[in-house]
């Protein structure tokens, strides 16, 4: 996983929950980077895991609640690296229309070596959208975050149901996104 997303999760805890909180998750994983990152390098997925488990352990909040806030954190620090791609999107349906085909081929050349899940948009009538996910690292609840985010980014607030998951082993997620009442 590249670096940005490990230094904006340190952001995050360090805001939300304080410097001394993301050390003891340091001290409490066996991380072969010291929980030492910089944004430009790629990191084992397993770090981020052993971080999340610590967090979920110390806050009591379930790792799939702690997954998705991140997304929802994640989403704005990542708008700014590519503001000339999200700016040609006025809603959040064309955005999602435009994930796989511009966005992550943005992403990708930026970054290469960088791995970003499939999203397909299943169907899309008016305020409904279904979405598809597939990522072997089965991050949905962060991309429920992110969706989440996005909506309130373009001033559609939107809820998200996971119609089948990757958890309970399909091939992908179903993601049921819609406006929220």
């Amino acid at each position: 996983m590249k670096g940005i997303v490990y230094t904006l999760f340190q952001d995050m805890v360090e805001d939300e929950f304080g410097l001394e909180v993301w050390e003891l998750l340091i001290e409490q994983s066996s991380l072969a980077s010291e929980g030492i990152y910089t944004s430009v390098k790629t990191y084992p997925d397993e770090e981020m895991v052993q971080l999340i488990t610590q967090l979920s352990a110390h806050t009591g909040t379930p790792a799939p609640a702690l997954i998705e806030h991140f997304g929802h954190y994640l989403l704005p620090n990542l708008m700014g690296t590519l503001p000339a791609t999200i700016s040609r999107y006025s809603d959040l349906w064309s955005f999602m229309s435009a994930i796989d085909d511009v966005i992550h081929l943005e992403v990708q050349k930026l970054n290469p070596d960088a791995l970003t899940p499939e999203i397909r948009v299943l169907e899309h009538q008016g305020d409904h959208m279904d979405v598809s996910y597939q990522s072997p690292r089965k991050l949905c609840f962060l991309a429920i975050g992110l969706i989440k985010q996005a909506g309130l980014h373009f001033n559609t607030p939107v809820d998200v149901a996971h119609k089948q998951c990757m958890h309970d082993d399909h091939t992908n997620c179903v993601l049921s996104i819609h406006l929220s009442e």
